[in-house]
């Protein structure tokens, strides 16, 4: 009882306090609490009894895990439109609710893939239904996982990322091609970092990764210099390192850099989809093919598991086929 009242003071702050500041709230909950016990006034088992509730709790506990705010929001409108679906309490679904709810959704004409991924909020929070005490078992234990075919990231090409630079129409435009390229970032990691976070000198980028892990990531001389034109001839005071062209001249979101990136594939006439991850991506096998080790691929790329980034090393086998017949 005393955790989930915790967890709902912490669910009412999240909308009015920032990740760091709910941690440290969090943690002054836990110690001043310590010495007291804590009971429902009715007889409700927990305090927020309805289901949309259970899912405010369930995030809010993502969230002070470090859980990107992209992830949040995938979960949320997974979990209510499972919720919209099922029409029944959560802690009364079985597995074969589970079953139909995913049948209907393969029916609409979605990819496995998106089968597969909309499992993973409904398997975590099960999982956090068990770990808090509303349910024995979670009904995900006898839900098969959806077996998805393994597709191989696909680079570009030296030529197609020529293509592009060619593309860019202003400073803007090639500083963020250049630099999303050159760091390997992840979209939801550069759409946060400022100007002051740059260390010209070293050529560093501090940027604030998955889980709320603070790192830093490196810029090529060549980015550097079209980052350098772009920062000294925009226009607005904002502290920014990407901003809106227009007045008020504000933080790039999500959105306008997906724009800009959709923006370059058509002028450049790319037949392949174009955007942020595509640079990591790119990026990643480019190394991998100049000979880095896997390892050190893993730690530009940030991975927790060197088997993503093993993922990448599928591209080079022509280098391996090289040095295979090199050495017969």
């Amino acid at each position: 009882m005393k955790e989930l009242f915790v967890m709902s003071v912490l669910d009412r702050m999240s909308k009015v306090l920032p990740p760091d500041v709910l941690m440290k709230l969090n943690k002054t909950l836990d110690v001043e609490l310590a010495n007291y016990n804590i009971m429902s006034a009715s007889k409700e088992v927990v305090p927020y009894a309805g289901v949309p509730d259970q899912i405010r709790l369930f995030l809010v506990s993502k969230k002070l895990r470090g859980c990107a705010r992209g992830t949040l929001e995938n979960y949320d409108k997974r979990l209510h439109h499972f919720y919209s679906i099922v029409q029944k309490p959560l802690e009364k679904v079985e597995a074969t609710d589970i079953r139909k709810y995913l049948a209907m959704y393969s029916m609409s004409g979605v990819k496995l893939s998106t089968i597969a991924n909309a499992m993973t909020p409904l398997q975590s929070f099960y999982t956090w239904m068990v770990d808090n005490g509303y349910l024995d078992r979670s009904p995900m234990k006898l839900v098969p996982p959806v077996k998805v075919p393994k597709t191989q990231p696909k680079p570009l090409s030296d030529e197609e990322m020529e293509l592009l630079r060619i593309a860019c129409r202003d400073n803007r435009d090639r500083a963020l091609l250049e630099v999303y390229y050159s760091t390997a970032c992840r979209l939801s990691e550069l759409i946060n970092v400022n100007i002051t976070d740059i260390d010209w000198r070293e050529g560093t980028l501090t940027v604030m990764g998955k889980g709320s892990v603070e790192g830093k990531v490196f810029i090529t001389d060549k980015a550097m210099v079209y980052l350098k034109k772009y920062i000294q001839k925009r226009k607005g005071q904002n502290t920014a390192l990407f901003t809106t062209e227009r007045a008020p001249f504000e933080r790039m979101g999500v959105k306008s850099i997906q724009d800009v990136f959709r923006r370059l594939g058509k002028t450049a006439k790319l037949t392949k989809k174009v955007h942020p991850h595509k640079m990591r991506t790119t990026r990643a096998t480019n190394l991998l093919q100049s000979g880095a080790q896997l390892s050190e691929v893993q730690g530009i790329l940030r991975h927790s598991s060197p088997d993503v980034t093993l993922r990448y090393a599928q591209h080079t086998t022509t280098a391996l086929h090289n040095i295979s017949r090199k050495f017969a």
